[in-house]
């Protein structure tokens, strides 16, 4: 049987900057636990940008549940729900269900 190798860094989500995980669609769940002194503005700019995504690729990835999941680590439900406006909260709130 062979063996393999892997080298890693771990990282520290929040120490961070918030700019790496705006920039990146893949990586916009964890942008509310990122470096940030304001995670429901940082949440805001989240569902701004995924506000551009499309429903199916929302779907397909998963996003929308990694968002709702992560958010509710750190910020309460309503100012989650505040802060995806008209249909969007009720795509992620479907998604999650």
């Amino acid at each position: 049987m062979e063996e393999t190798f892997h080298r890693f860094e771990v990282i520290r989500l929040w120490e961070q900057p918030t700019s790496v995980f705006l920039e990146h669609p893949g990586l916009l769940p964890f942008a509310v636990l990122s470096q940030t002194n304001n995670r429901t503005a940082t949440l805001q700019q989240v569902a701004e940008e995924i506000s551009e995504i499309s429903e199916e690729t929302m779907s397909t990835t998963g996003c929308a549940y990694a968002i709702l999941s992560f958010s509710l680590l750190k910020i309460d439900g309503g100012a989650i729900r505040n802060a995806f406006p008209g249909g969007t909260w009720e795509r992620v709130r479907v998604l999650n269900s």
